[in-house]
Order: C-alpha cells, then sequence, then structure tokens
C-alpha cells in the first residue's frame, strides 16, 4: 500500500501528500506535479502541484466518521532525493523494482497500476519533475532575469549558512536579506503577528530585485506570521522563484545551536518554545531539505533549481 491519509483541517491536500510520506515512509519528498490545463496568461494566483489522479472509493467507519463513507482520494506522484529515510518512519518501507512489481503477491491491483503509470514517468513518457511555476502578479517585481530564493526552517537548521554559501558562490550581484538582521538588530522587534519586520522583509527583498539583483531571503519565518508577505513576493516576482524548508529533529538542533557563538545567548527552553515541526507553507510550495543533506549539496542543488 502506498503512503497515504486523511486531509488535516489546516492543510491542502498536497501538503497532506509530503507530510503523510514523510510520516510513514520517513521520506522527505517533492511532489511531481500532474498533468494539467495551464491557468491564463497572467493568472494571478499560485498553482499548486495537482494530484495525478483522483478516484472515490468506499470506506469503512474511522476516527474522522462513525459511518461508512466514500474517500475522494488524490493521489500524488513524488520523487526522494534519496532512499535513506529522513526520519524513522511510521511503517516498515519496501521498494520493488518495475520487475518485482509485477510478481509482488502482497501489492494491492490498485496499487500495482499506479506503480507501472509512476514507472512511465520514470522512463520519459511523462514529463519530469519541476519547481512549481513562478507567477508574474501585477506589481512587476524584480524581471525575468531576477531569481527568488526562500529559505526557512527552525533555529539552528543552517539557514544562515546556506545563504551564505549561496552568496559565496555566486559572487556579486545578490542580496542575502535575513530575519534576524533586520528583526533582531535593525528594529529590534520581537517576532508577533504584523510585525513591522515582516513588510520590511518584504520591501528589502522587491528592492533588491526592482535593483537587478538575485535574492536569497532566510530565517525562521513562521508560516502564520510570515506566510502571506511570503506568498505575496513569490506571486508578484516576474523571475523564477525556489523555496526550501531545512528539517531537522529537535535534537538535531540542540547540538548545533551548541556550536554556535550565540549559545551563551539563548538555551534548549527557548528553541523548544520556538521550534515548529515541518511548519511548511500551504501549497506544496516548498522543498523539504533533510538534516543528513550535507551544506555543499544543499548549496549546489539550490543553486541549479535557481539557475543562479
Amino acid at each position: 500500500m502506498a503512503a497515504g491519509g486523511h486531509v488535516e483541517r489546516d492543510e491542502t491536500p498536497a501538503e497532506a501528500a509530503v507530510r503523510e510520506a514523510l510520516e510513514e515512509a520517513g521520506l522527505a519528498v517533492r511532489l511531481l506535479p500532474g498533468p494539467a490545463t495551464p491557468p491564463p496568461a497572467g493568472y494571478p494566483h499560485p498553482r499548486p502541484p495537482g494530484p495525478w489522479w483522483t478516484s472515490e472509493a468506499p470506506a469503512s467507519a474511522d476516527r474522522y466518521t462513525g459511518e461508512r463513507h466514500v474517500h475522494l482520494d488524490h493521489l500524488y506522484l513524488a520523487i526522494a532525493p534519496s532512499d535513506v529515510p529522513a526520519r524513522e518512519p511510521e511503517h516498515e518501507v519496501r521498494w520493488l523494482t518495475e520487475a518485482e512489481l509485477t510478481t509482488a503477491g502482497d501489492v494491492s491491483e490498485d496499487s500495482r497500476l499506479q506503480a507501472a503509470a509512476a514507472f512511465a514517468v520514470i522512463t520519459g513518457q511523462a514529463p519530469p519533475p519541476v519547481a512549481p511555476s513562478p507567477v508574474a502578479g501585477p506589481g512587476g517585481t524584480g524581471s525575468g532575469d531576477t531569481r527568488l530564493v526562500i529559505v526557512r526552517g527552525n533555529s539552528a537548521t543552517g539557514k544562515s549558512t546556506v545563504a551564505a554559501g549561496i552568496r559565496e558562490r555566486h559572487g556579486r550581484g545578490l542580496a542575502v536579506v535575513g530575519q534576524d538582521n533586520l528583526r533582531r538588530v535593525v528594529l529590534r522587534e520581537r517576532d508577533k503577528p504584523g510585525g513591522a519586520s515582516i513588510a520590511l522583509i518584504g520591501l528589502t527583498a522587491r528592492h533588491a530585485l526592482d535593483h537587478g539583483f538575485h535574492v536569497v531571503v532566510e530565517g525562521i519565518l513562521r508560516a502564520d506570521y510570515y506566510g502571506d508577505m511570503l506568498a505575496a513576493l513569490r506571486r508578484d516576482h516576474a523571475g523564477i522563484t525556489c523555496m526550501y524548508y531545512l528539517d531537522a529533529p529537535f535534537g538535531e538542533t540542540l547540538r548545533r545551536h551548541a556550536g554556535k557563538p550565540q549559545a551563551a545567548e539563548y538555551g534548549e527552553a527557548e528553541m523548544r518554545d520556538w521550534y515548529r515541526e515541518l511548519d511548511l507553507l500551504p501549497g506544496g510550495i516548498e522543498h523539504v531539505i533533510p538534516a543528513r543533506m550535507t551544506l555543499e549539496d544543499t548549496v549546489g542543488r539550490i543553486m541549479t533549481d535557481a539557475g543562479l
């Protein structure tokens, strides 16, 4: 059986697919956008990765409803950067080759048919995986030549280090817009809903893009505070936008924090209060980077994705 589950109240189907793959299979995946009619030119709303198939299936009573009901299933295909789990899976995971798929007796027929179609994608009979398409909005921020990279994640996941690595490789012409610098140093403001730092980060990124700079925005940038600003920035940017979430278990963030210069400024209690597990933005628009991925590989992947 493929990984899957119910969509929670606070997430989209695409977000649920990414979360279920991480929980059940331990894999940090990137959704492969399903076939769909493209939106009209200039359409001002972001387009999340769509499912490859939808289907209806009868279901028994469960914790969501006390009676038999019908599931409307959204079936996604996804790419995992490695077969090494990003975290401990909730269920046993088994990989099958195309040949093994046809002979395995414990694979359901619907899963067998879906997997056969997935192998057709792998062998080039369907579009390759791509990042979500950028949409140029009425604001016209930047140009078709500018690149916008947004790197989010919990404290001590390596966001600033990744941003610095991108700048070092690229050289001049790339601006790093750091949440901590603008919020803590420039404004000396506490992180809060509607804070002045939210708009300042957006304005700084737009100013740099409008003057021809590529931009890396990095920070914790929690989804419930900064989500709307980041969505508007992505929507209005005329060039390619790539968005990433650096994921690390809480224990790993503590280990990394212990080696940082500011380790004496705050400790486990504060970091536990800030920690938000897999705090992804809506719409499945971010690529999840697991903690085991090296700095060199992370920087290289981002620069390749963005064309920097």
